[in-house]
């Protein structure tokens, strides 16, 4: 330890002023502590370049999934017509068996009709 006296105050104290250690000592102190700061910094930067890294990764899937999905809401949209032009020729090709079945019910039946007619 070393001590060291101050000048005098005008009420006759003096101050003493210790310093514990040696100035050696301080430095390889100060030195660790701007290691460890140093340290942290780096880690913090570290962390902060994994997490954009990670965020980009991120962004990018986020930007591929959207474009797969408007590619399939296009494709879907492109065959929304065709599947009503195919509708609408179901509906026309029901409606035609339809009519065809009722005129062969009508025809069998006038056959049924003229069958006594023609068998005597």
């Amino acid at each position: 330890m070393s001590y060291s006296d101050d000048q005098k105050s005008s009420s006759g104290t003096g101050k003493v002023v210790v310093s514990v250690g040696t100035p050696r000592q301080d430095f390889q102190q100060n030195r660790d502590a701007r290691e460890i700061i140093q340290d942290a910094r780096d880690e913090a930067f570290r962390i902060k370049k994994a997490a954009e890294e990670e965020t980009r990764k991120v962004r990018e899937e986020s930007l591929e999934i959207e474009k797969r999905i408007a590619q399939r809401e296009e494709s879907l949209s492109a065959k929304i017509p065709q599947i009503d032009k195919l509708e609408k020729q179901a509906i026309t090709a029901r409606e035609a068996y339809s009519k065809k079945e009722q005129e062969l019910i009508k025809t069998r039946n006038e056959l049924i009709e003229k069958l006594p007619t023609i068998s005597s």
